[in-house]
């Protein structure tokens, strides 16, 4: 498969996971315990991640345009970084409001998308027998009993957002994360349709697909990330927040990565699933997870824990955070676009647009390809 990128990213992010971090506050990792959700607090990574630089203008970028969108983003109090990488140099960092390339944040359900990469992986080393795995095959256990539609869940339910089980977002997580068992509350929710049959966003969904890695792989989820995708990828693990009673991590929210780092997931993608000759992710997982297959409003489409949009005639693949953290991949222009903000005791402000962002500020500033 031929790719081309182009990153872009506007972030305060690191990686981290639990127990792992030199000095981290015991109290505050028992506290993620409880929680479906981190206080998202911010880090401060000790490395800058290396990349090789090059200037707009060199990559076929319009520095005008790139400044337009860094002033937009400028206005906003909750932005903080907005890099730009194209043909796999950096071409365009900055930062906002006093954050710099050191700082750690949240990306939150960004973190989805790098969830589907260890699903491809795993599917790719048979520990995943694929995306009609049954959910049932390791928490049969904690299904309803036969028979119930429940129990035809499959890990492709789960990717696509097609449980079919009553959730809304937000909301739902607050009864669950009162429960003694995460993983038993979401799948004992109410049926309202047949797996398959309709999108539905559920961080609920992630959450249950992080267990079903866990128990098929034998490592929890942050090792496995920490040992099949990100130190290949020479991205340190920082913080990878919050687990379930039973110790299942956070599958779809509560990773920390700077903005360098959350560039390099995304330039991954946008190079096949290559890195440096090593195939980290498999490039057919990659085109599997960019193929639209629940259509969600008229702008929208959802593939593999990746929003999908056309614009300006060009497809554009979304990781898409809470508070506005973006990470864009348009394979036909050699683009990648990462957008991030702080989201410390919660967002406030004007929500970010990704479609328009994307629309004036990345694919209008491509002048050659």
């Amino acid at each position: 498969m031929k790719v081309f990128s182009l990153v872009v990213l506007v972030t305060g992010l690191t990686l981290f996971c639990t127990g792992c971090r030199a000095g981290s506050d015991a109290g505050a990792q028992e506290r993620s315990r409880r929680s479906f959700y981190e206080s998202n607090p911010v880090l401060t990574d000790r490395a800058v991640v290396a990349w090789s630089t090059a200037s707009p203008s060199k990559v076929g970028l319009d520095p005008k345009k790139l400044e337009a969108g860094a002033k937009q983003l400028a206005a906003h109090p909750r932005a903080r970084a907005f890099l730009v990488v194209r043909s796999g140099s950096l071409a365009w960092e900055r930062y906002f409001h006093g954050a710099g390339p050191h700082e750690s944040r949240n990306v939150h359900s960004a973190s989805k998308s790098l969830l589907g990469a260890l699903v491809g992986i795993a599917i790719k080393e048979d520990e995943l027998t694929g995306v009609d795995h049954l959910v049932a095959k390791p928490f049969g256990d904690l299904l309803p009993t036969a028979p119930d539609r429940r129990r035809t869940l499959t890990v492709e339910h789960l990717l696509t957002m097609t449980t079919g089980l009553s959730w809304r977002e937000d909301v739902t997580e607050y009864r669950i994360e009162r429960r003694s068992n995460w993983v038993r509350a979401i799948l004992h929710l109410r049926s309202v349709h047949p797996p398959g049959r309709k999108f539905h966003y559920s961080t609920g969904a992630t959450h249950v697909l992080s267990a079903v890695l866990t128990r098929s792989t034998g490592e929890a989820t942050h090792v496995y990330a920490r040992k099949r995708l990100l130190e290949p990828l020479g991205v340190t693990v920082d913080r990878w927040g919050c687990h379930d009673p039973q110790g299942y991590d956070s599958g779809g929210c509560n990773v920390y990565l700077t903005p360098r780092e959350l560039a390099r997931f995304g330039q991954l993608f946008a190079q096949g699933g290559k890195w440096e000759g090593r195939q980290l992710v498999p490039a057919k997982w990659i085109e599997e997870s960019w193929r639209a297959r629940q259509k969600v409003d008229r702008r929208r489409s959802y593939g593999y824990l990746w929003w999908l949009f056309r614009e300006g005639g060009h497809q554009v693949a979304l990781a898409w955070g809470y508070g506005g953290q973006f990470v864009f991949v348009i394979p036909d222009l050699d683009l990648v676009a990462v957008v991030t903000t702080d989201t410390k005791g919660g967002f406030s402000g004007p929500k970010l647009d990704p479609i328009a962002f994307a629309r004036d500020f990345l694919v209008k500033a491509v002048v050659a390809k």
